[in-house]
């Protein structure tokens, strides 16, 4: 109907300098709008990150909050443009707007606490409330607001002023971008708020111009009424809008989460998906789609049942395929479920309300992988239900010419059947059971046949049901398989591996965090359990440890050891009589699981009163009494992540507060992905130039054996008599800094560089 009376705008009268300048200031306003709504995001997750021990989960609870936010905005958008006139929602909006400078510069309050256990992903959303949303929520009412104004003009656009949105992606795309590889490296949190605030108040003065020019070309009451006349929207319409929101909302941090796991919580792992989900909007939110609907469709339907080959077939040092093939997957069907997004749209008249049930979608989907998939499943499930629920969101997947004549190729059965002797093959490869070779080889089978029945089959829902029944069967029927908890820091699996050697393990994401002998575990055992994997008696921890307890010993001292991170608890099977141990640990769930005998022996043998301080380390140790260790182990890990806020110049300060002039401290740095060795050498120059410190990079003589494992550890000492012992026993090298590599502070950190670094010197 917009459309329909575009002439009628067109023709008011209006200078031909005033129609120019129109679009230039309401691009320029949505550029600025949108570049500091994204700038913000990853800049207040970085504040907020330490405060809960580094864990991907801080990321998934911001984007659910900003989404929430975002929704509040657009229906703020939607109220101002239903019930207000134009030049009273100008001057509302531009009084709401100057009181945000009373929440500015952007920064956490000085008495924040955090909550732990369940309720921390609330208490981060309370935090976030008072902190940014303020001034987050009126940023979010930009792009609909802004939109609505723009229809309202005699512009010869005004009808469809949808193509502001791709300038508002654009600047989204824009921000992203530069965040990890300009702003994070050059500016420090401190210095991002402080820019960050001047460009709000000049988004002020654009938003003001941009209300004026409205005003100034504002088309007569009887024009806008013929040209908003409203058509009926149903709803079904939407419904439908919710649900194509919701879809790939929900996977963008369902996939961030999963590429996060294992390398590092941080913004320049944060943003690539995001990235991507917003170049979907650039791509396909135009009258013709840069990448056609049925290319999207082929390549999500080809890398759908590839991703879950390499998911759940490939060793998990296949990183690489598991990143690109998952990526393609997310990105064809955001793309899929943005265009059909486009193609309903409404007319101008319902362009805030479409925007709003968009926004609903949005947080719907952050909410279900944020907040209730951890209670709702013990298994990271929500991540391929929802891409399988995907291939099912295509209204036409079966009518489209193109992609059936693509389908009824002989080669995709001959693709598919191909895939099916990889993963097989691979299968092998992983060392599995034969029961678990067995049920992996029919499961993925049995995925790939209804894959097919997807493509040739005219009963879409009942292929679907199938391959969510499979999924589910593949993900919850894992043999040899004790435990699976899930909480806010991440999964959290014991399981039996007798093929590799009659060990049970503990595994945090996809990483092993510990390991005990089962033949350890029978009743009959009367003796210690041996400490495995990084801590067995080769390796840097056990080494620092074991030197420490016999220089005490031969000045007839008992020593006082802390260490920073449980896993199993098997080091305290080094503990000596009369030594006053103490461990620091954050989640509950691996606590409960250490202790139990049940599933490891380590500290029910070894220790059964071992003193336990929950809580992230930094502020534990900051709180409590200064009281000096001879040991201090900070040995904290995320999957193979370690948080990045435990090892800046300020933690380590903090650790040296609380280590005895003749003590030690180690730092536990194995990593699959960063090469953290200079980083801790760069902290420790700028610290103390004077303190001595020594690499202990243990390589076993057999690789991926589980007795005795790749290690690199760094131990520190304010008195080099304390390092004497390890430097006569060899296998140690002197911590020297290395030139071009910077301190990391609370205040700035190079992840991108130390990954560069690692993929030089990788030696696994």
């Amino acid at each position: 109907m917009a459309i329909k009376n575009q002439s009628l705008v067109s023709g008011s009268a209006l200078s031909r300098d005033q129609s120019a300048s129109l679009v230039p200031i309401y691009v320029s306003t949505m550029l600025l709008s949108a570049c500091l709504l994204f700038l913000v995001q990853p800049m207040f997750a970085r504040m907020a990150l330490p405060l809960l021990g580094g864990t991907p989960a801080v990321w998934a609870i911001a984007m659910c909050f900003f989404q929430g936010v975002l929704l509040g905005g657009y229906c703020y958008a939607h109220v101002l443009k239903k019930y207000l006139a134009p030049s009273h929602a100008v001057i509302l909006h531009l009084i709401l707007m100057a009181l945000a400078w009373f929440f500015l510069p952007v920064n956490l309050p000085p008495t924040a606490v955090p909550a732990g256990g369940a309720t921390a992903g609330l208490w981060l959303i309370g935090l976030m409330a008072k902190s940014i949303g303020y001034p987050f929520f009126f940023l979010s009412a930009t792009a609909p607001l802004l939109q609505s104004w723009f229809a309202r003009t005699t512009h010869r656009d005004a009808a469809n002023p949808y193509f502001l949105y791709s300038a508002s992606n654009i600047g989204s795309l824009g921000a992203l971008i530069a965040y990890p590889f300009i702003v994070e490296p050059l500016l420090g949190l401190h210095n991002q708020a402080l820019y960050w605030s001047l460009g709000f108040g000049l988004l002020a003065l654009c938003i003001a111009l941009s209300g004026f020019m409205m005003m100034r070309t504002l088309a007569p009451a009887r024009i806008v009424a013929i040209a908003e006349t409203p058509s009926v929207i149903t709803w079904k319409n939407r419904g439908w809008w919710i649900f194509m929101s919701f879809i790939p909302s929900a996977l963008l941090v369902a996939w961030t989460n999963h590429i996060t796991t294992d390398i590092a919580s941080a913004p320049f792992l944060w943003l690539p998906p995001l990235v991507l989900f917003l170049l979907t909007f650039v791509l396909v939110f135009r009258d013709t789609a840069l990448v056609p609907l049925w290319l999207a469709r082929i390549v999500q339907l080809a890398s759908l049942p590839i991703a879950f080959i390499v998911q759940f077939a490939l060793p998990l040092s296949f990183a690489v395929p598991v990143m690109i093939v998952g990526a393609l997957s997310f990105f064809a069907t955001a793309i899929i479920c943005h265009r059909q997004l486009y193609e309903s749209r409404p007319e101008a008249s319902h362009l805030t309300e479409f925007y709003m049930l968009m926004s609903l979608g949005g947080v719907l989907g952050g909410l279900f992988v944020s907040l209730l998939a951890p209670l709702m499943f013990n298994k990271v499930l929500e991540y391929p239900l929802l891409l399988i629920i995907g291939v099912g969101a295509t209204r036409d997947l079966l009518t489209d010419q193109k992609l059936s004549a693509v389908l009824r190729k002989p080669i995709v059965p001959i693709l598919a059947f191909i895939a099916v002797l990889i993963a097989v093959a691979y299968t092998a490869k992983d060392g599995g059971s034969h029961l678990l070779f067995t049920v992996r080889t029919l499961e993925i089978a049995f995925f790939a046949a209804c894959f097919v029945l997807m493509l040739q089959a005219k009963r879409m829902a009942l292929a679907v049901l199938a391959a969510l029944m499979v999924t589910f069967l593949n993900l919850t029927s894992q043999p040899n398989e004790r435990v699976a908890l899930r909480s806010y820091f991440g999964v959290l699996t014991v399981a039996d591996k007798a093929a590799v050697g009659d060990f049970r393990l503990l595994v945090h994401g996809t990483t092993m965090h510990g390991a005990e002998r089962l033949s350890e575990l029978s009743p009959d055992y009367k003796d210690k359990p041996h400490a495995l994997t990084y801590y067995s008696p080769q390796g840097g921890m056990a080494r620092a440890l074991l030197s420490t307890q016999d220089r005490l010993a031969a000045e007839g001292k008992q020593g006082i050891i802390r260490v920073v991170g449980l896993g199993t608890g098997s080091l305290a099977c080094y503990k000596k009589p009369g030594e006053d141990w103490a461990y620091y640990e954050i989640d509950q769930d691996v606590i409960r699981v250490a202790q139990d005998p049940n599933q490891f022996t380590f500290l029910s043998t070894c220790a059964p009163d071992m003193k336990m301080i929950v809580g992230d380390a930094r502020i534990t140790l900051q709180n409590e009494a200064q009281s000096k260790a001879d040991y201090l182990l900070v040995d904290a890990f995320s999957s193979d992540s370690i948080p990045v806020h435990l090892i800046t110049t300020e933690a380590i300060q903090l650790y040296l507060s609380r280590v005895k002039d003749d003590g030690v401290l180690v730092i536990h740095v194995t990593n699959r992905y960063m090469d953290l060795v200079p980083v801790v050498a760069a902290n420790i120059a700028a610290i103390d130039p004077t303190l001595q410190g020594r690499v202990i990079d243990f390589v076993p003589p057999t690789a991926n054996d589980i007795n005795a494992m790749h290690s690199i550890a760094i131990v520190i000492s304010k008195n080099p008599n304390a390092l004497e012992p390890l430097d006569k026993a060899g296998g140690t090298a002197p911590l020297t800094p290395m030139a071009g590599v910077e301190k990391w502070t609370d205040d700035f950190a190079n992840l991108p560089a130390a990954i560069l670094r690692r993929i030089a010197v990788s030696k696994y």
